[in-house]
């Protein structure tokens, strides 16, 4: 139970950090995203 939410908070601690860039600059880091994410495909 503990490790769970521990997990589940690191993951809203990136999310909160990851969103406000993916706002800040969206085309550059979308673009970038969508590039590694074809790379790993």
């Amino acid at each position: 139970m503990s490790v769970n939410a521990l997990n589940i908070n690191t993951v809203l601690r990136a999310f909160l950090f990851i969103v406000p860039m993916f706002i800040n600059n969206a085309p550059a880091v979308q673009a970038g995203a969508l590039q590694s994410l074809f790379i790993y495909l």
